[in-house]
């Protein structure tokens, strides 16, 4: 930013330093040479051409600092800067960033015409009855700047904003040109400096559009004061032979008019080539930035999902080799406890110890449903395939759903089947599992009033996919990346085992398909089924 910031500085002092060099220069040649050899003619078209070539100067430098400083018209981020897609700055971004600029330039403006009005205004270089009419015109221009400043950070459309900036400017500076000189005074030559920052700033044509209504202006103030419409304010330090005024000479106004037209849409039309050639270059780097981006986030993406599977893979290694080191001892805990109630209820046993041996028996039956599981998500059983009609797979599960809770907790379901009759190669009973754990844990996250959407459709020519969309609480980012991890659960203690989604993920991975989910807490979720098509069908 101080960069910037330096440049803005340099381009002022030194296009300042220009037009007061060859300005100061004139008057002084004027003051104690040409006043004594020319006659009064000839000095206005000395004044003349003085103004158009400090600005001829002036647009020079401007365009050559526009080619070399190119990252003042559009900013480029550094290296390091950008790390996602937000990260490029939009067109909006640079017009805000501009307007910025303009209005603390402005401050600057505001400051220095005061000083201007009150220096001359005290030398008598311009008539007393001027100071009020300029002073209005300076206290506008504060006062638009102040509403500026105050709108300027929730602007939206920064581009409107720019243009409304433009033009309100340089209708107050027709007020200063009006009171200053009208033509005989080269502050006129102002306006090209807003024609060159509508051409830096704005689309071509709206630059034109911004160059002619200042062209427009400036006729209206010199015609007018040619018919003594508006009353003409002579500068002393101008040489004036009684009320011979140049303002009021036919000639004069219509080369100045002529020169000044000239000038003004040469200068746009350079400018906006110049500027063109350096939006179509900064276009080209941004897609190629936002190209290179796009491959990083893929990438990673690709690297998440591996890592993810890695470490699926793993944990399912370990649940095996778990499941394989408990299965035995827990299967004969199993069929001892069995035998130990029979034999209890045969015996007639108390029912205080009937109970324990029982509590007993259900807990290792418990611990071998766990066993099963963990070895289904590790190593899922091989058995034999059949095609499987989707649409009638849904249906089904359906009919398994406890319609008692559904009514309790006035929840809808909404099913929507695919037309065409989609067959995916598995087993029936695997994947009527799946979907149901999966409808089951979209009606146990809904409170009450809910809706629980279940889609059948073709994702692709050979993928068929399964959508069960619901509105319940939700899954937080954190969570989301655990939720097919074996004994991972959000429910309360006792309430879930923690294998329900891990089971569903081996099933659905061992004939080669995949679950995607999408959620965020208090949002609801939607858990995708894809699963190849059988193309033989």
């Amino acid at each position: 930013m101080g960069r910037k910031k330096f440049n803005i500085a340099r381009l002022l002092l030194f296009c300042g330093g220009i037009l007061g060099f060859i300005f100061i220069g004139y008057e002084v040649l004027e003051r104690y040479w040409l006043i004594d050899l020319l006659e009064m003619t000839s000095i206005h078209r000395l004044h003349l051409i003085r103004g158009i070539g400090a600005s001829l100067v002036a647009v020079a430098f401007i365009i050559i600092y526009l080619r070399r400083y190119s990252q003042f018209i559009l900013p480029i981020p550094r290296a390091g800067e950008i790390v996602h897609f937000s990260d490029i700055p939009t067109e909006n971004d640079r017009l805000k960033h501009h307007a910025k600029w303009f209005i603390r330039m402005r401050w600057i403006a505001s400051g220095t015409a005061l000083l201007l009005i009150a220096i001359t205004v005290f030398l008598e270089v311009l008539p007393a009855e001027t100071l009020i009419p300029l002073l209005c015109c300076a206290a506008l221009l504060l006062f638009a700047n102040v509403i500026y400043s105050r709108i300027s950070r929730g602007v939206n459309n920064a581009y409107s904003f720019i243009m409304v900036q433009v033009i309100v400017d340089l209708v107050i500076l027709a007020g200063f040109v009006e009171f200053s000189g009208g033509l005989e005074n080269p502050i006129y030559f102002m306006y090209l400096l807003h024609v060159v920052l509508a051409g830096i700033l704005l689309r071509q044509r709206d630059a034109f559009i911004i160059t002619f209504f200042a062209f427009v202006l400036v006729c209206v103030v010199s015609f007018g004061q040619l018919v003594h419409i508006f009353p003409h304010h002579t500068i002393a330090i101008f040489p004036h032979a009684g009320d011979n005024h140049a303002s009021y000479n036919l000639p004069f106004v219509l080369g100045n008019i002529s020169v000044f037209f000239i000038m003004m849409f040469m200068t746009v039309y350079f400018v906006t080539l110049v500027v063109d050639r350096l939006r179509k270059s900064n276009d080209l780097l941004m897609q190629s930035i936002a190209n290179a981006l796009s491959e990083v986030e893929k990438r990673k993406e690709v690297e998440a999902q591996l890592v993810h599977s890695s470490k699926l893979s793993a944990i399912g290694r370990l649940a095996g080799q778990v499941t394989h080191e408990i299965n035995n001892p827990v299967g004969i805990i199993t069929a001892r406890a069995k035998m130990l109630v029979n034999d209890a209820e045969k015996a007639g046993t108390n029912e205080k110890q009937l109970s324990d041996l029982r509590t007993i028996l259900r807990h290792a039956e418990r611990v071998s449903a766990i066993a099963k599981g963990l070895l289904f998500y590790s190593r899922p059983a091989v058995k034999t395939t059949e095609a499987v009609d989707i649409n009638y797979l849904v249906k089904s599960v359906m009919t398994l759903i406890d319609q008692e809770s559904i009514k309790e907790k006035r929840t809808l379901i909404r099913t929507f089947f695919c037309k065409e009759k989609l067959m995916a190669s598995a087993d029936f009973n695997d994947l009527q599992q799946a979907l149901l754990n999966i409808v089951n844990n979209a009606l146990e996250a809904i409170q009450k009033n809910g809706m629980v959407i279940i889609r059948v459709f073709k994702d692709k020519e050979s993928t068929i996919g399964i959508s069960v969309e619901d509105t319940g609480v939700g899954i937080s980012e954190k969570n989301r990346e655990k939720l097919f991890e074996p004994f991972f659960t959000t429910k309360p203690p006792g309430k879930g085992t923690g294998l329900g989604l891990a089971i569903c993920y081996g099933i659905i991975r061992s004939y080669h398909g995949d679950i995607n989910v999408e959620s965020s807490e208090g949002k609801g979720s939607k858990f995708t089924i894809l699963l190849p098509g059988n193309t033989a069908l």
